[in-house]
């Protein structure tokens, strides 16, 4: 595509979108919370992303340069890639609160295990948890992962091995808890008097 091909000129109504922010991003890939309202107006709109002139890869006085072939190729796919997420079925509606934050802190009172428990989830709440992180004070330890669900003890993950003095973050952890679940951790290999803290960190979702 020549150059003159690609010059367009500026209108009032055309919004115009910088290709180069597109194709080399400057800030961190992350997670968006939209209302409904807000992903049907994003659907509608990404029309406007498969017409060359809404993007510009140089600017002039009086005219802009639309994306040679190659970068339209790349821009193309990116919208591509929006529109899947963006399709009915594709999208999880997580309904977001609040930022969830449970600390449980514990000294063992005698023993070699522990069973650590974080409080019931509330009514009409759903908590997703998505970071765990355990700290012990002193000696090696270990522990279990488990989701109280219902009546259900469901084991999340197994055999975190605990380093004294440094906290061990868990990782992958999406773990969805409805009212009434709870989040507990089974420490073994204790000594009395020691300290153990877990951390649980996501967000919380309002299901009324």
């Amino acid at each position: 595509m020549s150059e003159t091909d690609r010059m367009s000129f500026y209108t009032p109504l055309r919004v115009l979108i910088d290709s180069g922010r597109i194709l080399n991003p400057t800030v961190k890939d992350g997670t968006v919370y939209l209302a409904a309202a807000h992903l049907e107006m994003l659907r509608n709109l990404t029309q406007y992303l498969h017409r060359r002139s809404t993007f510009v890869s140089e600017y002039e006085s009086m005219y802009y340069l639309m994306p040679d072939d190659t970068d339209w190729d790349s821009i193309e796919q990116i919208v591509a890639e929006l529109e899947y997420r963006l399709m009915p079925g594709k999208v999880t509606m997580w309904g977001y609160t609040d930022r969830l934050f449970s600390q449980v802190d514990d000294t063992v009172p005698s023993g070699t295990t522990l069973t650590q428990m974080h409080p019931l989830v509330p009514d009409d709440t759903l908590w997703r948890i998505l970071g765990v992180s355990i700290y012990t004070d002193s000696d090696t330890a270990f522990c279990y992962l488990y989701g109280k669900f219902g009546a259900t003890l469901a084991a999340i993950q197994e055999t975190v091995q605990l380093t004294p003095q440094l906290d061990t973050v868990v990782h992958p952890i999406d773990v969805v808890l409805k009212a009434g679940d709870r989040f507990q951790i089974y420490y073994y290999g204790l000594q009395q008097g020691q300290r153990v803290l877990s951390t649980l960190w996501g967000y919380t979702m309002d299901t009324t």
